[in-house]
C-alpha cells in the first residue's frame, strides 16, 4: 500500500469539505434570480429549479453567472426569499446549471 502524498491529503481534506452537509430535495417549481452582472447593471431572469436544500439550491438559467456572484433568489410559489452566492456553472442543454450557496436561511415574504 502507498502512503499518501502531502497532495493527496490536501485533496481529500477538500473532497470532505465539499461534500454535502443537508439533504437535497427536488425542486419543480420555477424561482426568480437577482443579480449584477460584471458592469454593475441589475438584472433578473426566471429560473426552473432543480433542488434545494438548507445550505443551497441548483436551478438552470438561460445565462451563466460567474462563481462568487451574488444573488437574491425568490421563491414565488413559496413566498420565501434568499441572499446566496453562485458555486458552479455548467453547461446543460443550451442554458446553464448554477449550483449556490445560501448565506442564509430562507425567510418569508409578507
Amino acid at each position: 500500500m502507498t502512503p499518501f502524498t502531502i497532495e493527496c491529503t490536501e485533496e481529500l481534506s477538500a473532497l470532505q469539505e465539499e461534500s454535502r452537509q443537508a439533504v437535497r430535495f427536488p425542486m419543480i417549481s420555477f424561482l426568480r434570480v437577482y443579480w449584477f452582472d460584471e458592469r454593475g447593471t441589475a438584472r433578473h431572469k426566471i429560473a426552473q429549479g432543480l433542488n434545494l436544500s438548507a445550505n443551497g439550491a441548483a436551478f438552470v438559467l438561460e445565462d451563466p453567472l460567474p462563481p462568487a456572484t451574488m444573488l437574491h433568489i425568490e421563491l414565488p410559489a413559496s413566498r420565501m426569499t434568499a441572499i446566496a452566492h453562485a458555486r458552479n456553472c455548467e453547461p446543460r442543454d443550451g442554458c446553464w446549471r448554477i449550483g449556490v450557496a445560501l448565506e442564509g436561511p430562507f425567510t418569508s415574504v409578507c
